[in-house]
């Protein structure tokens, strides 16, 4: 389900009007502004990737009455009760062929930025890369983007006060990595209060809340 934070926000729904060239939309989204990278890299990976998906949201409700197959959502929906500990769905790549267009292809993007965040950190190990790369994808498809920028400062703010990354300054030999508490997608209505605390029981419930009949929820 679309989080109410994305679901209730003002910008048009109606057909896009952005520019969307098929065979180069590195435009769209491959950059980082340094101050917002800073910002991101202290807040936990686990905090990074529920931003990532937090943002998807953004894009899956802007397509979503034009696109009513709900792939996007259904994606969602499991990826954000996935964890770098403990994922839910398994690693795969989108078949372009079937998603071009602007409205189409911007979904597609946003999942294939989604999946890079949870599984090519070999590739590129820091994941607040990632979220840079969905914030400026939303900038891109959102019109207008006001709520959308109000809500994503507030959605960081509440990252660097309730999961900021803890590095210890002389990790142990052949440590798991710390990746941090998962955060629900609930921690993202700023219209609520959040108790980081509460964090693991929030998503144990999102997690039970999957449909097992979701196309993308893998079968281990």
């Amino acid at each position: 389900m679309i989080p109410r934070f994305a679901r209730e926000a003002p910008f048009d729904r109606g057909p896009p009007r952005m520019a969307w060239d098929e065979w180069d939309i590195t435009p769209y989204y491959a950059d980082c502004d340094p101050a917002q990278l800073q910002r991101l890299v202290r807040l936990t990976p686990n905090a990074n990737h529920a931003l990532v998906c937090a943002c998807g949201y953004w894009i899956a409700e802007r397509f979503a009455r034009l696109d009513p197959g709900g792939e996007a959502e259904a994606f969602l929906d499991v990826a954000s009760a996935s964890s770098y500990d403990a994922p839910l769905y398994e690693y795969f790549e989108i078949d372009e062929e079937d998603r071009r267009g602007p409205v189409r292809g911007p979904q597609a993007l946003m999942i294939t930025i989604a999946v890079d965040a949870l599984y090519c950190l070999a590739d590129d190990p820091e994941p607040a890369v990632r979220v840079c790369y969905m914030f400026n994808l939303c900038r891109h498809v959102l019109d207008p983007d006001d709520a959308f920028l109000r809500w994503f400062e507030g959605a960081v703010a509440r990252m660097e006060a309730a999961h900021p990354r803890r590095t210890p300054a002389a990790p142990a030999p052949l440590a798991p990595p710390d990746y941090g508490e998962p955060v629900p997608m609930t921690a993202f209505d700023l219209d609520r209060p959040y108790l980081p605390q509460d964090a693991a029981a929030e998503f144990a419930r999102a997690v039970a809340r999957i449909d097992p009949e979701n196309p993308f929820l893998a079968r281990f």
